[in-house]
């Protein structure tokens, strides 16, 4: 009964937020397919939640004739928004092994972070993993991923970029789009500038951040089964989560909170970004 319970309300919630997502014939076959599984509700439920989010993502991928939005213009061209929880953990601990072995560093960033520090499955689907990192160590890093014949040079903006600048890379590890982005932090002024690049059009960025402490942007935490993480700190990610305030989020806003690891001081004085005009000429 508690399947079905929740295979219900989360039908009506869905076309509550999503018109006409689900019909009463593929609400009945989800009733079909999970009622009688002998897997635990905990395992139903991570299934039905991973069905749900690319139900999601095919409903916001309509005709435009249907006024639907999406997340990327590209998602089904490029197999965006099409990776388990699982898949990214996984590339996240072997790139991790390979640059301790290097005694390199990078700083994970985005809505898999909560995730990783409490032990728990996101129940949905992602598109990457963004990290950055420190500008001195870009070349390093670089230079690990081509000994590790994991490096593509179609996604280094080194190879792409009008004005010769260096603002990061992005390879494809087991499947999953790896990229990483330098960091420049100006103690005086007390503004961060981060670089990026979008590997599918071809576009580079650059965004300055002001900071009281570098600490306010990059952060060490212990997730609870005692692995330690380099990641951007939970208060910028959840400060760019609550501004973006897409269905999924929210639901990694809500997940940063529940880790308990919240500095109120640092989330009450950070600020958004700004972008920079890059004059490529």
């Amino acid at each position: 009964m508690m399947i079905k319970e929740y295979i219900l309300q989360l039908a009506e919630d869905l076309n509550k937020s999503y018109p006409g997502i689900l019909s009463k014939d593929q609400i009945k076959r989800a009733l079909e397919m999970f009622e009688n599984s002998k897997k635990s509700y905990d395992e139903i439920v991570k299934e039905i939640n991973v069905l749900k989010d690319k139900l999601i993502i095919d409903y916001k991928n309509k005709d435009k004739k249907t006024n639907k939005i999406y997340y990327y213009s590209n998602v089904i061209k490029d197999e965006r928004e099409s990776r388990t929880f699982t898949q990214i953990k996984h590339v996240q601990q072997k790139v991790q092994k390979l640059l301790e072995q290097n005694g390199l560093k990078i700083y994970i960033a985005g809505g898999s972070v909560p995730y990783l520090l409490t032990g728990e499955d996101s129940g949905r689907l992602h598109d990457d993993i963004d990290t950055v990192c420190r500008f001195e160590d870009i070349d390093k890093l670089r230079q690990v991923f081509i000994n590790a014949n994991l490096y593509n040079p179609d996604w280094d903006s080194k190879n792409f970029s009008l004005n010769g600048k260096d603002y990061g890379f992005e390879m494809k590890i087991d499947g999953v789009p790896f990229g990483i982005y330098p960091f420049k932090y100006d103690k005086e002024s007390r503004i961060l500038t981060q670089y990026s690049v979008d590997p599918y059009i071809k576009k580079c960025r650059i965004k300055t951040i002001p900071i009281q402490e570098l600490s306010d942007y990059i952060m060490q935490y212990k997730s609870i089964d005692g692995k330690v993480y380099n990641t951007m700190s939970l208060e910028y990610i959840k400060l760019t989560k609550d501004n973006a305030k897409r269905p999924k989020d929210i639901l990694d806003s809500k997940k940063i909170e529940e880790t308990g690891l919240l500095r109120k001081d640092v989330l009450n004085r950070i600020q958004m970004y700004k972008e920079v005009n890059i004059d490529e000429n």
